[in-house]
């Protein structure tokens, strides 16, 4: 069993008891005893490469106090397509051992995405609104209680200031956008647990300090969506499904 594999059952389940009106059981039933074949779009050979990654030692961390250690996670998306291609996570061993129906971690996981988020939430929307450039200067000075992570660097175009993942800069380029207009724009990029009233800030948007976090999966359609000429995708793990 693969994470890929699990979230296409889950996947079709959830289709199943919104289209065909089923609930819940009735779904799982028809689909493990129907017989039916389901086509998926995983690639055997990226999604054995992705399982051997994300499980290697080289990605597991433990903490000072010894009780948290730390776990990857990957999802792969075919821009073009939305076709999901692989997915795995440190567990994935684990997984193998038990049933299906194990916590989804590259699909269902909500973690704080940090600078990742600046493309997406301020220079994205930016350019596709026609209020900024890649050539759009900002300063990049002391700016209210907020710190860069490095250095400040004055006077930065914003295709620099993403090339050094400066915050001050796209603190400013986001209120020229528009956290109202940021948010909007996440959503047409997939992302569902946006809260309304605690993310509608510059600091949550701009930084990836979104409450509800996003997944892999989201991150990764949502990227897929500038590889794609700015077309999103709602990505899929499985192409078809049929019966007798």
């Amino acid at each position: 069993v693969s994470y890929h594999t699990e979230a296409a059952i889950a996947q079709i389940k959830e289709q199943l008891m919104e289209e065909k009106g089923m609930s819940e059981d009735l779904a799982e039933v028809y689909l493990y005893s129907g017989g039916l074949k389901i086509y998926t779009t995983q690639d055997s050979n990226i999604q054995n490469k992705v399982e051997e990654v994300v499980t290697s030692e080289a990605y597991k961390r433990q903490s000072p106090s010894k009780t948290q250690t730390s776990m990857a996670t990957m999802t792969i998306v075919d821009h073009t397509t939305g076709q999901v291609v692989a997915c795995g996570a440190g567990t994935q061993d684990e997984l193998k051992k038990t049933k299906l129906g194990y916590f989804n971690w590259p699909k269902s996981l909500k973690k704080q995405t940090g600078s990742s988020m600046k493309p997406l939430a301020v220079v994205a929307p930016g350019i596709n609104d026609g209020v900024i450039t890649a050539g759009t200067v900002y300063d990049d000075v002391p700016y209210k209680d907020f710190k860069n992570y490095n250095y400040f660097k004055g006077l930065l175009t914003i295709r620099y200031a993403i090339e050094s993942s400066q915050n001050i800069p796209m603190l400013k380029a986001i209120q020229t956008v528009g956290t109202s207009n940021s948010m909007e724009f996440l959503k047409s990029l997939g992302f569902s647990k946006l809260d309304e009233e605690k993310d509608n800030n510059i600091a949550s948007l701009a930084l990836g300090g979104l409450t509800n976090g996003a997944s892999p999966l989201e991150m990764a359609a949502a990227y897929g969506a500038i590889a794609n000429d700015g077309v999103y995708i709602s990505p899929t793990f499985y192409t078809s499904v049929t019966d007798a």
